[in-house]
């Protein structure tokens, strides 16, 4: 049955319809009539889906007076233990519905079977008829109250295109609240009596319910350190020095689900958890999350609610058309931020890129400022030599934080290998205690003093001849290892100890004074 023919059929009018009196307010209301008309299908092929969906639905939920009339028939013959429902048998027990006969009679639920959907799907087209009928009663009602408050009809905006439910809730209570309430002074005792406590995921820095962008370049390593968070959280093992409360993990994989699967199979086998037993769930697709959310609230509550869910990345989900629109960013932060309000009200944090080039200090989301707006604290990684930093820049509610630092490890697995059996290398990240973070600082200090005496000793020296004159090879033991002498020349750039001249680099003289204090 075609989008098209579907839209054009003509309605039913007889005095056994329901709603057949349109209201005013479901003129904008969504409704997708090829969902209902492949539900109905769908119990036809298979009598039994109907005991699957009747917990979920009944005949007042379908937005179609004669869906609800078909479905009401379908429900009253199993109660009474009668005939198996095909298109003939329920077309005979509703002969006298002109509405049915208007569109066809037997053939229109002949139509019907063949909309079925896959058979494991049915519950979930059951949830999306029910979650519409539940926001056409939610606006009607919403719009009648702003009416009688207001005196005039609430176009700007109707409740109907506000997709999620709960902000059109919130909107007919702010609209609707009587105006002594919505400036009523508290005393400090009431005033307080609002305070939630705290409830973190990880201890002292990520808090339920909250919504956190998390930015950096790509291939700083943040999927990585998502991954390790996910495992943390699932298994409740602290994270160095930070308790970490266990839960069940939700990651919508919106970008390069292969090389996610391959580092979350290469992370269970060095942390030691089985991927077929641990309590995370993946979503491999790009989808409006809008759109999902009763599917995604439907998840949630079979399987007893979410502590964490990772989005990777926010812009694989963004729904606009401009990501530097300011207005369609903020639109997009409060999507994402509706994934805190399913069951378990899970903290949510948001994968982000930076703008192009950003700078080291400047790690803010691509886009509208809007969206930072929006969010509860915007976490960063940054490279350091030898390791990533987590920490924060922009935003951040809620006490600060210690950096926490991690390193990347190149690792192989026994199930990743290549079609000729050799091994696949992938990419985890391993966090640093406090002791080694200073065994690395030190070794760090060594390397760029160690460098500055060189430059000192040997000016306008290649990048390769520095490396060479430091004793840092590759190893085979004679090739230079240029990408490390060139982090490091990078690091007392930051420092303001050096900087190029004439493409080659040299000592600033803040430099060459600090070398030449080490000789003393």
């Amino acid at each position: 049955m075609s989008k098209t023919a579907a839209k054009n059929r003509p309605r039913a009018t007889d005095d056994a319809a329901i709603s057949v009196a349109e209201p005013h307010c479901f003129r904008h209301v969504p409704y997708n009539i090829e969902v209902e008309q492949a539900l109905l299908g769908a119990i036809l092929v298979d009598n039994r889906q109907l005991e699957r969906v009747t917990p979920v639905l009944n005949a007042e939920h379908f937005y179609d007076p004669l869906h609800s009339r078909l479905y009401a028939t379908m429900a009253d013959t199993q109660d009474r233990g009668g005939m198996v429902l095909t298109p003939l048998t329920l077309h005979a027990a509703m002969k006298a519905d002109q509405g049915l006969q208007e569109l066809g009679g037997h053939s229109y639920l002949v139509g019907l079977v063949q909309a079925a959907p896959a058979l494991p799907n049915v519950r979930d087209y059951a949830r999306i008829v029910h979650d519409l009928a539940t926001r056409r009663s939610l606006i009607c009602i919403g719009e009648d109250m702003v009416n009688a408050a207001y005196d005039a009809p609430l176009d700007n905006p109707p409740l109907a295109q506000i997709k999620d439910a709960d902000a059109a809730l919130r909107l007919v209570r702010e609209k609707c609240a009587d105006p002594d309430e919505r400036a009523k002074v508290l005393t400090s005792a009431e005033f307080v009596e609002g305070h939630r406590a705290p409830d973190y995921v990880l201890g002292g820095v990520l808090q339920r319910g909250f919504l956190y962008s998390l930015t950096a370049p790509t291939g700083a390593g943040k999927t990585a350190v998502s991954l390790r968070l996910m495992a943390h959280a699932a298994s409740g093992k602290a994270l160095g020095d930070r308790d970490m409360a266990q839960g069940r993990v939700l990651m919508l994989v919106g970008e390069n689900a292969d090389d996610v699967r391959a580092r979350w199979i290469a992370l269970g086998e060095h942390l030691g958890f089985f991927p077929n037993e641990i309590a995370v769930d993946f979503v491999p697709a790009i989808f409006s999350i809008s759109d999902a959310l009763p599917q995604l609230r439907a998840q949630a509550e079979r399987v007893g609610g979410y502590s964490l869910v990772s989005v990777d990345t926010s812009a694989a989900y963004f729904e606009g058309d401009d990501e530097n629109s300011n207005k369609e960013l903020g639109d997009h932060a409060r999507v994402l931020r509706s994934l805190t309000r399913l069951k378990g009200n899970p903290c949510v944090i948001a994968n982000c890129h930076p703008t192009k080039n950003a700078a080291e200090n400047n790690l803010l989301p691509r886009g509208g400022g809007s969206f930072i707006a929006e969010v509860d604290g915007n976490l960063t990684v940054l490279k350091k030599e030898g390791s990533l930093e987590l920490h924060w820049q922009g935003k951040f509610r809620g006490p600060d934080f210690e950096p926490m630092a991690f390193e990347l490890l190149t690792v192989t697995s026994d199930a990743l290998r290549d079609s000729t059996g050799q091994h696949v290398p992938t990419v985890i990240a391993r966090p640093l205690s406090d002791t080694e973070q200073k065994v690395r600082a030190d070794a760090i200090d060594i390397d760029l003093q160690r460098l500055l005496s060189v430059m000192l000793a040997n000016p306008g020296l290649s990048i390769a001849r520095l490396a060479d004159k430091a004793a840092w090879h590759m190893a085979d033991g004679a090739t230079p290892y240029k990408s490390k002498a060139a982090r490091l020349l990078g690091e007392l750039k930051k420092q303001g100890l050096a900087g190029k001249v004439l493409n080659a680099w040299a000592l600033t003289t803040a430099g060459e004074k600090a070398a030449k204090r080490m000789q003393k």
